[in-house]
């Protein structure tokens, strides 16, 4: 037996599956954020911890009679901090990924490098809210926790070390930090002075899927795993998806949608973008490399939508399903409505914190099935955007492979697809990030050979999705119309802010 674990942002949720794929059982267990002033996100590790034990202890209560987990690995959110002591013990709450403190330190670290120096180096735009950044805030303005702080720990070494006493990082979890240099796949000692540390306060680098060592005996009698239970290096939680999904051959795309959109193109080279700053990491299989892309306005703008607009009035069916089933009555275009889907401002590729939510074209004719098409649409666009950007860069993308809660929706995956003219491979699996880490698990046990054999031999049904043509023409001259509508409503609020 093969057991993934995933440590997200809101909960940790466990998978237990056989060889073959077979899911046994899997156990979800969510935890708070806590913020203690503006700006501020933080969490607590002992959380993390207890959520493992929770959720891998509950997996084990249904392990068939005299079968036993040979091997488990971590899928794990990225970008947050963890700064412990020298006996491991956390000096302070972890620092999120999605705090935004470090304003300042940013725009500061740009003004001095500029925004090419650290993208050439670590592959990331330089963000507020990733370790790096973290750091040098920490030093600056708490001084006494950073003088106390014996290691800088992400979330996949902090938990790989309540595992087994081991102190590593997988490479993938250590490029998003952005204390890495992506081209050597080493920790950046100029981009470490710059955080004021050295390679002593950060953990060594392993590959994905490879062997770190056994469970603890105190590790193992918490979580009642046998103490032999072999822990195996995972990845971030999107890269543990796309193995799941067979993400792991030059010009695959994984499209991964959820609270927000996600795309990771697969090359066998790195493919750098010094317009907009597309993201370059290490993959989790060996030669390969990925680019990872996305909006805010995924799952997250659709909620909006349902809670605000498409429930008022009492509206008798309020769920998703109803929504996009009445969306599909409408034409593409919603006849002539336009939704701009920036709540949260936009991402890659036009990076643009002032970009607001647009509705467009407003008409009499116009129902609340036209407005939930637009929707519908104005997020569909935002991905349009992206995979064009990444094809500008030397992608050659054919088939795009689709996980996550947006997929339940074929109507919204038949506009993606329209959009894109891609073929989709949609999984009607659950739990991706953490089977993909029971995979890296098998990989690095020795149960599989390769990614590409742990896929062969466990992967998911999926729904086939064709793009119709004539709808895809349609979209292509919208989009046109779609980026016009965005450049003039930036510069508006460009404008209205000076």
């Amino acid at each position: 037996m093969l057991l993934g674990v995933d440590v997200g942002t809101t909960g940790t949720k466990a998978v237990l599956m056989r060889e073959d794929g077979t899911q046994i059982h899997s156990s979800y267990q969510g935890y708070e954020l806590v913020s203690s002033k503006p700006a501020h996100v933080e969490q607590r590790p002992e959380d993390w911890w207890q959520a493992i034990v929770c959720t891998v202890t509950e997996c084990v209560a249904h392990l068939p009679a005299k079968e036993e987990v040979s091997a488990m690995s971590l899928s794990v959110q990225s970008g947050t901090l963890v700064p412990v002591d020298e006996n491991f013990e956390p000096v302070t709450n972890a620092i999120s990924w999605l705090d935004t403190r470090c304003s300042e330190e940013k725009e500061l670290l740009t003004q001095q490098k500029g925004e090419a120096y650290f993208y050439r180096k670590t592959g990331w735009r330089l963000t507020n809210c990733y370790n790096f950044v973290q750091i040098c805030h920490m030093r600056r303005h708490h001084p006494q926790t950073f003088q106390k702080t014996a290691y800088f720990l992400s979330v996949a070494d902090y938990l790989v070390w309540r595992l087994t006493g081991e102190l590593v990082i997988d490479e993938n979890s250590a490029e998003n930090s952005q204390l890495c240099n992506v081209q050597t796949g080493h920790w950046d000692e100029e981009i470490l002075s710059l955080a004021g540390i050295d390679k002593t306060k950060v953990p060594p680098m392993i590959k994905s899927a490879q062997a770190i060592g056994r469970l603890t005996k105190r590790a193992a009698e918490q979580l009642r795993l046998p103490v032999n239970t072999l822990v195996v290096s995972g990845a971030q939680d999107q890269y543990c998806s796309a193995v799941s999904i067979g993400a792991f051959r030059p010009g695959d795309i994984m499209f991964s949608t959820g609270t927000s959109w996600v795309l990771v193109g697969i090359s066998d080279k790195q493919l750098y973008d010094m317009k907009n700053y597309l993201t370059i990491g290490r993959h989790m299989v060996p030669g390969l490399y990925s680019s990872f892309a996305y909006t805010p306005a995924g799952g997250a703008a659709l909620k909006w939508y349902r809670d605000t607009m498409w429930a008022a009035g009492c509206e008798a069916q309020s769920n998703y399903d109803a929504i996009t089933e009445r969306a599909g009555r409408v034409a593409p275009g919603a006849q002539g409505l336009v939704f701009l889907p920036h709540l949260g401002g936009a991402l890659f590729p036009t990076w643009s914190v002032q970009s607001k939510g647009v509705l467009w074209g407003l008409d009499f004719v116009h129902t609340k099935a036209h407005i939930a098409r637009a929707v519908l649409e104005g997020i569909s666009f935002e991905l349009l955007w992206m995979i064009q950007e990444m094809k500008h860069v030397g992608y050659e993308f054919k088939t795009m492979k689709c996980l996550g809660g947006s997929t339940r929706s074929l109507v919204w995956m038949q506009i993606v697809a329209d959009m894109t003219g891609l073929d989709m491979q949609v999984s009607r699996c659950a739990d991706m990030a953490p089977r993909g880490a029971a995979m890296a698990a098998g990989v690095g046990s020795g149960v599989y050979r390769d990614f590409e054999e742990a896929y062969e031999v466990s992967q998911c049904p999926v729904t086939h999705i064709t793009p119709n043509w004539e709808n895809y023409r349609q979209y292509q001259a919208l989009f046109d119309n779609y980026k016009n509508i965005f450049f003039h409503q930036r510069s508006l609020f460009e404008e209205q802010e000076n």
